[in-house]
């Protein structure tokens, strides 16, 4: 690949002077029939070297497509372990509300969907395991479609679910070994069966910028770290650390 280098500094050009004089003492000048005989003498390697390019593309096709269909299985699998436990009798221990689901449009055209539950439920409070939970009005919580595993943050309101998102920033910096780390999660809203992971956890450094990618699967009653991220580009900040 060229390269172009300015240098300012007469004593890096001297030494560069220096470096290629040798080079210059023996140069020989090349002709046109050089060429050419070069060009006739490699002409049988080319061939040879553009099958083997052929040749190692189509394996890469190939791992690629092992790869996918792996992320897939592993996707699926995760998918039905979270149904399972939906479907387990002692996850069903709480009461459970109805509602009709209605896609409203914003000016954007992007689709949001709001759940408004049927008459004499309120949304902000939920009786589960023999206990009542309040939710804190209009806040976002996470919001789970056991279905296909993705998941989202809704505002709850009393009568409805409304202002569907598919991202959600912690207020308040997380703050470790004197450092301070404001936190995005972001969900993966494509229905990609190769994509492994359902969100997205990103941690940021304050004081430097670097950045923290956790990739993870969330299900029932745990937050799964995919290996695939245990660190970030940088090398920094060992997951084991983080959590």
């Amino acid at each position: 690949m060229p390269m172009s280098v300015v240098l300012s500094s007469v004593d890096q050009v001297s030494a560069i002077a220096s470096a290629v004089e040798p080079w210059i003492a023996e140069r020989v000048r090349v002709t046109l029939e050089d060429i050419e005989l070069m060009e006739k003498l490699i002409r049988p390697y080319r061939r040879k070297f553009l099958a083997l390019t052929h040749e190692l593309e189509g394996e890469e096709f190939q791992i690629a497509d092992i790869q996918e269909a792996r992320a897939a299985s592993l996707r699926n699998k995760r998918v039905a372990k979270l149904q399972r436990a939906l479907r387990d009798p002692q996850s069903q221990e709480f009461d459970p509300k109805y509602g009709q689901v209605k896609r409203v449009y914003n000016n954007y055209g992007n689709s949001n969907c709001t759940l408004l539950a049927d008459a004499g439920f309120d949304l902000t409070w939920w009786h589960t395991k023999g206990e009542s939970v309040y939710l804190d009005r209009l806040n976002r919580y996470l919001c789970l479609n056991e279905r296909d595993g993705r998941i989202g943050w809704g505002r709850i309101g009393e009568t409805r679910i409304t202002k569907f998102g598919l991202g959600v920033s912690r207020r308040e910096p997380l703050e470790y070994k004197n450092m301070r780390f404001p936190v995005d999660m972001h969900a993966n809203p494509s229905i990609d069966s190769s994509s492994p992971q359902n969100v997205e956890i990103v941690l940021k450094d304050v004081s430097s910028g670097e950045r923290l990618r956790l990739h993870c699967w969330f299900s029932v009653s745990d937050l799964e770290i995919l290996p695939s991220s245990r660190l970030d580009e940088n090398g920094s900040l060992p997951l084991s650390e983080t959590t």
